[in-house]
């Protein structure tokens, strides 16, 4: 894990203004002020919930991708549109929802950044994590799991200041964990009736799987994957909505 943005954030992240969005909506860029550094996520996708007759539980939803106090050029003045990633919808006897996609955009600056949603589990398999687009920085989506883990995701020396989302968890097994924070747990780990759990975004874990005749947890995080339901007739759990923070 790199942690060199430590050193171009200001200390502690203490600025002086800190604008907080969970819902989209536009902001005008203070006259003074043309440099802002953008902490947020998108939204992370449902578990999936079995449906009549499938023999195994459902795989845990994936985490949307996040920024960290990245430090963004902006114009004095200028209308900043923000749009915050839906959170994916819960199952019920099928695919739960993807999660919506972060957009920071200028009236002058253009699209600034895009956090893309985490995709929606698909049966027992875990659901992908979603990826980043902001200027030269590129992050690709997390695979989905078909018998394993979530996929972890972390900071790269190229990219510090953006993490992608990671992987819900197959069934039986746990969502992937993002930088500090741990993915969702499965249902159970001795049963083909354990929904995965869903993976974790920047903000936190992921919701955790059913098991047998219960249903997946939803995210208990920004961002973060649902997770999968344990046994048909039981919904899996809602993924996490987006968020953004502008701060100066």
């Amino acid at each position: 894990m790199y942690l060199s943005w430590l050193n171009i954030v200001p200390a502690c992240g203490n600025f002086a203004n800190n604008v907080k969005f969970t819902s989209s909506t536009t902001w005008v860029v203070p006259s003074t002020i043309s440099t802002i550094w953008v902490y947020g996520t998108a939204g992370g996708s449902g578990g999936f919930s079995t449906y009549t007759g499938y023999g195994v539980g459902g795989g845990g939803g994936g985490a949307g991708g996040g920024v960290y106090y990245a430090k963004l050029t902006v114009h004095p003045g200028e209308t900043l549109t923000v749009t915050i990633g839906s959170a994916g919808s819960a199952g019920n006897g099928g695919y739960g929802g993807n999660g919506g996609n972060t957009i920071l955009s200028g009236s002058v600056s253009g699209t600034l950044l895009t956090l893309y949603g985490g995709g929606t589990a698909y049966c027992y398999y875990g659901g992908t994590g979603g990826g980043v687009s902001a200027g030269s920085i590129s992050i690709p989506t997390t695979n989905y799991q078909t018998y394993n883990a979530g996929i972890s995701t972390s900071t790269t020396s190229s990219s510090l200041n953006y993490v992608a989302g990671a992987s819900g968890g197959a069934y039986e097994y746990a969502g992937g964990s993002c930088l500090w924070n741990a993915g969702g747990a499965p249902g159970c780990t001795n049963s083909t009736y354990c929904g995965g759990g869903g993976g974790a975004s920047l903000f936190g874990p992921g919701g955790a799987g059913g098991v047998y005749d219960n249903y997946g947890s939803n995210s208990p995080s920004y961002g973060a994957g649902g997770g999968g339901s344990g046994y048909y007739g039981y919904s899996s759990g809602a993924g996490g909505a987006g968020y953004l923070q502008i701060s100066y």
